[in-house]
């Protein structure tokens, strides 16, 4: 009798698991959302511009920086992702705002606009007549300006290849090193949740690995060294090429005496290789004087200052200084960081 109520017991709780998780996944599908804004929605909202947005994601920095470079106000709405904390971007309630379950959106007068490289220049198309302008008036600076962002901006969802075509697309490889050491302070419940409902489960399985094996461990891995070293050396070459823009142009941006759209690409690409320590290895290793004196400049901005340094994460703040310490400790990452 005992037996059969606990199995019965048994049937029954996995039959409530398994209901809860059909409703949770019929509540939380997710697509693939093209660039654009979405006129046939509306959501709530209580201003004109207001922004979804992490504060580590490299492309809610570019547009939080458009956004002050234009000096527009906006309501901030923070989603953690599974680095900050949590996967609030495929919770239910802000999968009612972008079912792609991506950051950033924003959303202007109640509708989304996603995509950031649509974003910031959907942006500037209603700053028109403001007085300020990130895009140049010339239509062959306006395409030299377009060759430039898109260098900086990722390619698709696949970020272990194609690492000679965009320095954005070099940049999630060599962000590794501090997902793995920030990952160590997410509870591992909150990364298996993205295994249930993230549309990529693969990242899932990623930060799960991570979490498991630690900094020690994850150096050991030949596949992940061979594609953090492809994204490193390719990125020489798309800074040697900046290093080349910024010579050619003699000026302070890279096209040329006025603060494009590019620059706040670029501003938000060089501050993630900063933070991740790897500006500092190719400064110091490679003939990029004009580069670094660049970096300069951006960092003097306040836009990089209200919009980047005075939004700080406790999470991602001890995952820097864990990686500085594993860089100078662990002979796997020192070596890494050395050019090996």
């Amino acid at each position: 009798m005992n037996s059969l109520a606990l199995g019965l017991g048994a049937t029954g709780f996995v039959g409530s698991l398994a209901a809860w998780y059909a409703w949770e996944r019929s509540h939380r599908k997710t697509m693939k959302m093209p660039a654009g804004i979405d006129l046939g929605r509306s959501v709530p909202h209580q201003q004109e511009f207001e922004l979804y947005q992490n504060v580590l994601s490299l492309c809610a920095r570019k547009v939080r920086i458009c956004l002050a470079e234009y000096n527009i106000p906006y309501k901030s709405h923070h989603i953690d992702l599974i680095e900050t904390g949590s996967y609030e971007v495929i919770s239910r309630r802000y999968l009612t705002i972008n079912p792609g379950g991506l950051v950033p959106t924003l959303v202007h007068n109640g509708h989304p606009v996603y995509e950031s490289d649509f974003i910031v220049n959907y942006i500037a198309d209603q700053a028109a007549g403001s007085g300020i302008s990130l895009t140049p008036a010339d239509p062959a600076k306006r395409a030299e300006m377009d060759i430039w962002i898109a260098r900086a901006s990722l390619i698709g969802e696949d970020a272990a290849r194609d690492h000679q075509i965009s320095a954005g697309q070099c940049i999630p490889p060599l962000t590794v090193p501090l997902f793995v050491a920030s990952i160590r302070y997410i509870p591992i419940s909150r990364i298996l949740e993205g295994l249930l409902f993230h549309r990529l489960k693969e990242r899932a399985v990623f930060f799960l690995i991570f979490k498991l094996i630690g900094m020690s461990g994850v150096i050991t891995v030949p596949r992940f060294r061979a594609i953090v070293r492809s994204a490193r050396d390719a990125m020489v070459i798309h800074l040697e090429a900046l290093e080349e823009q910024l010579s050619k142009s003699s000026a302070d941006w890279i096209i040329g005496e006025q603060f494009t759209l590019a620059d706040v690409t670029w501003m938000s690409l060089l501050h993630r290789l900063e933070e991740t320590w790897w500006l500092k290895y190719f400064l110091e290793n490679h003939q990029l004087q004009r580069v670094n004196a660049y970096w300069g400049r951006l960092k003097a901005r306040e836009s990089y200052k209200s919009q980047i340094k005075a939004q700080p994460h406790p999470v991602i703040d001890q995952g820097i200084a864990d990686l500085r310490e594993a860089i100078s400790g662990i002979p796997g990452w020192r070596a890494l960081y050395q050019g090996s």
